[in-house]
């Protein structure tokens, strides 16, 4: 096979790749420096809005497509700009990541906004290929990008130095100036599809948490809808539209993509399920058919030919936001409690909009039975691969030890508290102190400020533990449990919340002689919100013994918190055994005591704050004698 014609759209898919890369680095980079702004004043809001507009300047090169687009090697050069700057997001230090992802995604803007004056349908072949690489490359080690860690170096540079060859065998081939240019629609359709992709449904771990499919079904499957519209099954739209006759076609297409991500969203099982699952090739079809088709005579001297693609990343960024909200909602606008889903469908229905308008073509081309068998093989193949690497193998069944130990973690998203994503140090922390049971707040489950790190999935897998997960907000952030030792029951229920959404998780650890019940909860920032929570939490809780109760409760020792506890019958571990309980936040020099353990007829043997500032607050840790 020659490869040659083909090297273009390999070089797009990598743009692609490192832009998917870059985003997740940057918005979770911009989360640090807005949260320390916001809440702890660390950081003035003058650099806040700095980065903002940083962002927002990148966002803005397509606009020099007009006076450099004629010029040689000019899509080289920004393909080469986009693997130099991938390679910090790997190493360097939060600040370096934020400006190396503005940098990327500066050129990485320019060089789409060239495919789509002159490429359109290469350009949206390599972006589904590049969703699928990135969704291969998560799935290497279970929803962490094995090539953002630190200790995956080795794995950026072969996919920085694969583009930079790439780039250069493909630097004599250039596209031919077409006749026409993208409508400005259809830059807000990659812009809105873009949105969607990286916050929902490219995540196959948003796909298990939105429709409690298991991960290692969810996976593969995604995998294969995302890549099924490539090559000659595209063609399949135009029967699809020819078959339903425009413009019915294309309302059919956009009130069946809103349907589909409503199953996904208002249910859970099978049918949100294929909601999903459908909602994926409708969305890539509908984007397809408006970047392709939808465009204005080149003669049209109004329209800047890169506008179109910067209006589409500046509608990205809003809508990014807007969802960023619905999981602040408390601290930000109280209006988007709530509001994830219709954001989601809202950047969904502008995504396929164009294919409204999209005259039907008279004559099909044909379709080359030989080339569908090959893509579909290759799609399979590479299905296949995904779900052999996603596989959930059992945790051990451990045997009782004559010691059990139960710890409580509020883990910060998967960050420390200078914002460096520090989950494998986590896990190094909970494997070191010999953890049996624990119960974690503020997990994150995909957001894409968090990496879109399914953090206790990733956790479980990592420590061989069994996962509960009780989200609380937009299903994909909340609290979990991880256990080493089976589980008889598993459940949990949201508590009334005024401010931030929070939560109880239950489960009932089989752990040799008689089941023991554990208890995670999170209370909130309020006095008056956390009495109401703690008795709910307490009601939950009711007579069950022998249990166990972790959190992160917002409230010490002298508090109304703690002393309702102690009236409710449980014990404070460090007073049975007279010992001066350590703080345990913030992790760093630590001043206050929030985070407890408390338990109801079980023996204490120890209990200790571990010593690792590898989240915001430390870990507490006690032992028990096995019920």
């Amino acid at each position: 096979m020659n490869w040659r014609p083909r090297l273009p759209t390999i070089e797009s898919a990598f743009v692609w790749l490192f832009l998917l890369q870059a985003i997740r680095v940057l918005l979770s980079s911009l989360f640090g420096v807005i949260y320390d702004a916001v809440f702890d004043q660390q950081t003035s809001f003058f650099v806040v809005v700095f980065d903002v507009l940083l962002i927002i300047a990148a966002m803005l090169t397509p606009l020099l497509l007009r006076r450099l687009e004629t010029r040689p090697l000019v899509r080289s050069g920004a393909a080469l700009m986009v693997a130099l700057a991938r390679l910090p997001l790997t190493f360097a230090p939060p600040l370096v990541r934020l400006y190396a992802s503005v940098v990327l995604l500066g050129a990485a803007a320019f060089y789409l906004a060239y495919l789509l004056r002159r490429a359109p349908r290469p350009l949206v072949t390599s972006m589904i290929i590049g969703l699928g690489i990135d969704q291969f490359l998560r799935a290497l080690d279970y929803t962490y990008d094995p090539s953002l860690r630190p200790d995956g170096l080795p794995l950026a540079l072969v996919l920085v130095l694969g583009a930079i060859l790439v780039t250069l065998g493909a630097a004599r081939q250039r596209f031919p100036l077409a006749p026409d240019r993208p409508h400005l629609s259809t830059g807000l359709a990659l812009g809105a599809a873009l949105l969607v992709e990286s916050s929902l449904l490219a995540l196959p771990n948003g796909l298990s948490r939105w429709t409690g499919m298991t991960y290692g079904w969810a996976a593969p499957l995604l995998l294969l809808v995302t890549l099924l519209p490539l090559g000659p099954t595209l063609r399949a739209v135009d029967v699809y539209l020819a078959i339903l006759l425009w413009p019915v076609g294309g309302v059919i297409s956009i009130v069946a993509l809103a349907l589909c991500l409503a199953l996904a969203s208002w249910l859970t099982g099978p049918l949100a399920a294929l909601g999903f699952l459908l909602a994926q090739p409708l969305l890539l079809f509908g984007v397809f058919n408006g970047v392709c088709k939808k465009r204005v005579p080149a003669d049209d001297h109004s329209q800047p030919p890169g506008l179109a693609f910067s209006l589409g990343l500046l509608l990205f960024l809003v809508l990014s936001f807007a969802f960023a909200f619905t999981f602040t909602y408390p601290y930000t606008l109280t209006f988007f409690r709530g509001m994830g889903t219709p954001v989601l469908l809202l950047g969904a229905l502008i995504a396929a909009a164009p294919v409204y308008s999209v005259p039907i073509e008279p004559e099909l081309p044909p379709l080359s039975l030989r080339r569908i068998t090959g893509v579909l093989a290759s799609v399979t193949a590479l299905t296949l691969v995904c779900a052999a690497l996603t596989r959930s193998p059992s945790p051990a069944a451990n045997a009782p030890r004559d010691a059990l130990r139960l710890a409580t973690y509020n883990i910060h998203y998967g960050y420390d508290g200078d914002w460096n994503f520090t989950l494998s140090e986590m896990a190094e922390a909970i494997e070191e102190a010999g953890v049996d049971v624990i119960v974690m707040q503020e997990v994150d489950a995909g957001r894409v400020t968090s990496y879109s790190v399914d953090d206790a999935l990733w956790l479980g897998r990592r420590l061989g533990m069994h996962v509960v997960y009780q989200p609380t907000l937009e299903k994909l952030s909340g609290i979990a449990l991880l256990s080493r030792y089976p589980l008889q029951e598993q459940d949990g229920r949201w508590l009334t919340s005024a401010l931030e959404q929070t939560a109880i998780v239950h489960a009932v650890v089989a752990a040799g002689g008689e089941p023991l019940h554990v208890y995670g909860v999170w209370l909130g920032l309020e006095p008056e919100e956390r009495a109401v929570q703690l008795e709910e939490a307490l009601n939950y809780i009711g007579d069950a013994n022998p249990a166990a109760l972790g959190g992160d409760m917002n409230a010490g020792p002298d508090s109304p918190v703690y002393e309702r506890l102690l009236a409710a019958g449980l014990e404070d571990p460090f007073m049975a055994l007279g010992r001066t309980p350590a703080p345990t936040s913030p992790a760093v020099h630590p001043t206050e005591r929030i985070d407890y353990i408390w338990l109801r007829g079980l023996q204490v043997r120890d209990a200790w704050v571990s010593a690792s500032t590898a989240s915001d607050h430390r870990m507490v840790v006690v032992e028990i004698e096995p019920p």
